[in-house]
């Protein structure tokens, strides 16, 4: 799981704009923490998925950013580990 000031400083969560991390995800089973998806299969489809909407918006002369959709890449990524704590604060 990802630290809070990790999630805030890099992964940007309060943030409702492009800017936040398109790899944050909620653990399913454990509320209110978060996972890094970027080192594992997943990335590969969150990457399609932000790259459709490129051209989606493209092809409708809109910009992408305007969509509040998260689209940063804002970290070198963590594995999902649920029981320790992980981020750029943590040993």
């Amino acid at each position: 799981m990802l630290s809070k000031k990790h999630m805030q400083k890099y992964c940007l969560i309060d943030d409702p704009t492009y800017k936040r991390c398109r790899y944050l995800a909620e653990d399913d089973f454990m509320l209110g923490k978060n996972q890094c998806m970027k080192k594992t299969s997943i990335k590969d489809i969150i990457d399609d998925e932000v790259e459709s909407l490129v051209v989606v918006c493209n092809k409708r002369n809109i910009d992408p950013k305007n969509e509040n959709v998260p689209m940063g890449d804002n970290c070198q990524g963590y594995l999902p580990l649920k029981c320790l704590e992980q981020g750029y604060d943590v040993d």
